[in-house]
């Protein structure tokens, strides 16, 4: 796949009055002029505690907003410092929106986390509403009229099989933290919320690609702001049944600004079908980093390209091959990712697993440069570096990488080929006669002098 407040003292005046000679004249002394008290210097705000979870947990640089993803546009021209404060110059009227003025410090309002899901080393990103000091899919969901009570029986969290044992506050609930605690309730419940946080995941994944295809230049979104929406309008909605799912893959809107796909109805409910049985192939819960970047991986690598196939070919023929897939069918074609290498938490630097798609025999070039929009990218284009923040979190910028080798392991060398120009243009080839997904590997060097492997994953059918 290719994103300090200074305290001011006044100074205290000390009033001396003279002894003349030391004799008494008989006279009062004048008064002493008491001191004003000094003024009390603000506090420094405390660091805000917040933790971000996907998958996994994130290493996540957080950012404070306005009215969180409901309002983009204030959301791209209003962030805060990581702490949570807007620094607003003398004289600048502050600014306000349709829900009323915003204040300096945001401490109290909407707040994004962006960061690498250790998971699986893919960035992501999540918000939640005021008050809330657990960041995750499921909180980003959690805006508007939404309501957790509701959000969480629209998604089977309650009252279904795959219910947790307790109620647990999504806003407050550290999934990473339950599974060290000792608890045994605690860390099971941990564990089903991080199989819903990749179901809300599947869920915008597959919104977005029911819009249009994944980006060729690498980008995956994740359409939470639709589910949000879908969610608000539909609050009697049970979402995980294939009835559930029909109507939400026909909610796709795009303002009128571009024209909505029309897909057959026997392809939206293969589409519905397939996401229903992807979801029920994790089970009650996701029990370890593996399993959680086999299925996470499993989004972009499996399910996404399956919904893309079928809403190109739109036919009764699409629709009837996918309508077939089974739970083990899912878990064969994911399996190769649960040996997606870990990412090292101490690093700075982090590349992203790629995700190419390829007819058997055909070859795809990838560039060495970014050739913009409607273009690939380069291997490393989506690779990031962490600038560690001393408030809170990191600052994540493009990678500035060098891609110096590609390789195919010895175990794939009868699936794919990949080879590197000398002038960076890498070449793959699927083989004749091979379908499935397999992988290749690259070197990628950091200007700063980090060096480090990257994996490029190939679907082929």
């Amino acid at each position: 796949m290719n994103y300090r407040i200074t305290a001011m003292f006044a100074p205290l005046a000390l009033v001396m009055t003279g002894c003349g000679d030391g004799s008494s004249s008989g006279a009062s002394a004048p008064p002493v002029a008491t001191p004003a008290p000094a003024p009390t210097p603000a506090p420094t705000p405390p660091p805000v505690v917040l933790t971000a979870e996907g998958a996994y947990p994130l290493l996540a640089d957080y950012r404070f907003f306005p009215n969180g993803f409901g309002s983009p546009n204030e959301q791209a021209s209003r962030p805060s410092d990581r702490q949570g404060r807007y620094p607003v110059q003398a004289g600048t009227p502050m600014f306000t929106t349709q829900f009323g003025s915003v204040p300096a410090d945001y401490r109290a309002v909407a707040k994004t986390a962006f960061g690498i899901d250790t998971a699986d080393g893919q960035t992501a990103a999540a918000s939640a509403p005021a008050g809330a000091t657990t960041v995750s899919p499921l909180t980003t969901l959690l805006t508007g009229t939404n309501t957790e009570a509701r959000l969480e029986r629209q998604l089977g969290i309650i009252g279904t099989g795959f219910a947790t044992t307790a109620d647990r506050e999504l806003l407050t609930f550290v999934p990473s933290a339950a599974l060290a605690s000792g608890d045994a309730n605690a860390a099971s419940d941990a564990e089903r919320l991080i199989m819903h946080n990749i179901r809300v995941m599947i869920l915008a994944a597959a919104l977005q690609t029911a819009a249009s295809p994944p980006d060729p230049s690498g980008t995956k979104i994740y359409n939470y702001d639709g589910v949000r929406r879908y969610l608000e309008a539909t609050p009697n909605d049970l979402f995980f049944s294939n009835q559930g799912l029909i109507p939400f893959l026909r909610s796709v809107d795009f303002g009128g600004r571009f024209p909505v796909p029309v897909y057959r109805d026997d392809v939206v409910e293969a589409a519905a079908r397939l996401i229903v049985t992807y979801s029920f192939a994790m089970g009650l819960r996701i029990e370890s980093r593996e399993e959680a970047a086999q299925f996470k991986l499993g989004i972009w690598g499996y399910l996404a390209p399956q919904l893309t196939r079928l809403f190109d070919e739109n036919s009764a023929a699409a629709a009837a091959r996918v309508g077939a897939i089974t739970n083990a069918d899912v878990l064969n074609g994911i399996a190769v990712f649960g040996s997606h290498p870990a990412i090292d938490v101490n690093d700075s630097f982090f590349t992203q697993p790629d995700f190419y798609l390829i007819a058997p025999g055909a070859t795809r070039v990838v560039p060495p440069v970014d050739e913009g929009f409607n273009g690939d990218g380069p291997l490393n284009s989506n690779d990031v570096h962490a600038q560690p923040s001393a408030s809170d979190g990191n600052h994540f910028v493009p990678g500035r990488s060098t891609v110096t080798d590609v390789s195919v392991p010895a175990a794939n060398a009868g699936q794919v080929t990949a080879t590197r120009a000398a002038h960076g243009t890498v070449t793959i080839r699927a083989a004749p006669g091979f379908s499935g997904v397999t992988f290749f590997e690259y070197t990628v060097s950091h200007q700063q002098g980090d060096v480090e492997r990257a994996r490029v994953y190939v679907i082929v059918f």
